[in-house]
């Protein structure tokens, strides 16, 4: 679903492109059928959400770079663990490809 995305040169722009818009919505549709997301945010050309495991009741936090001035993005999404689903500070950073990312998400609310 996101693999058209990974080599896309996005173009940025002071409001979001269609293309971005595009992006975040297949984002939030690739996310989303972990069935662990709680929260998504679609940000000027980057996208944040929260992580929550109803059993554990641990969450997680994950956010991309600018998609539209790194070519790499899908390479290094950031993500750690929070305490709360408004806590933007969290754990330790932790870095992985997009492809890895829902796998790490539900290690990490383990």
């Amino acid at each position: 679903m996101l693999d058209k995305w990974r080599e896309y040169k996005f173009i940025s722009s002071t409001r979001k492109t269609p293309e971005f818009i595009m992006f975040a919505r297949d984002f939030k549709k690739y996310i989303r059928s972990d069935k662990l997301l709680i929260r998504f945010t679609v940000g000027h050309f980057y996208i944040s959400g929260f992580a929550y495991n109803p059993v554990t009741k641990k969450y997680a936090y994950f956010i991309t770079n600018n998609v539209a001035f790194y070519d790499n993005w899908h390479k290094k999404i950031t993500y750690r663990t929070a305490r709360h689903d408004r806590d933007y500070v969290g754990g330790t950073n932790m870095e992985c490809d997009l492809s890895e990312l829902i796998q790490n998400l539900e290690r990490i609310t383990e």
